[in-house]
């Protein structure tokens, strides 16, 4: 019996919404992620997350866990804020497996790396997590307006 490719959608959707909840993920190490509300700490989460993904379940979840803690409330204020010889020192006696403190302190260099870099084009003092495309947006804005042509305050029209 074959079955159509509606039929298909239709069960997986169904599958999807009925076990796609934080509460069916366990003992995942991705349930980390849903510790964090900011998107920038779920990614930094995630990927630290499947990096130590191998060998026994509850190794991982531990592992995982201690390097979260290391890193306090948010991953991503921890990254932002702690230099790279930080991280070498702060993870120097992590082991996981064979995966050591160096290793984990250069995959979280890497991602340091990359959140200054996003950072650096976004907003310095912005609020809350913006696309590039909307700062450009917003910058090109504020360009439009600054070139327009206004009367200084020390002249007047007649």
């Amino acid at each position: 019996m074959t079955v159509s490719g509606k039929a298909r959608r239709a069960f997986l959707q169904e599958t999807f919404e009925r076990f796609h909840h934080a509460e069916y993920i366990s003992p995942d190490p991705l349930q980390f992620v849903y510790l964090y509300d900011d998107p920038l700490d779920r990614e930094i989460v995630g990927l630290i997350a499947s990096a130590l993904a191998y060998g026994r379940v509850a190794q991982v979840l531990k592992s995982v866990g201690l390097v979260l803690d290391k890193m306090g409330p948010s991953p991503r204020c921890f990254l932002e804020e702690t230099e790279e010889s930080g991280l070498m020192e702060r993870f120097s006696g992590f082991r996981h497996r064979f995966t050591t403190g160096r290793e984990l302190a250069e995959l979280l260099t890497g991602i340091r790396r990359v959140i200054l870099s996003l950072i650096h084009i976004s907003e310095p003092t912005r609020l809350l997590s913006i696309s590039y495309a909307v700062f450009c947006l917003k910058k090109k804005k504020h360009q439009t307006q600054k070139t327009q042509t206004t009367t200084p305050l020390h002249q007047t029209t007649t």
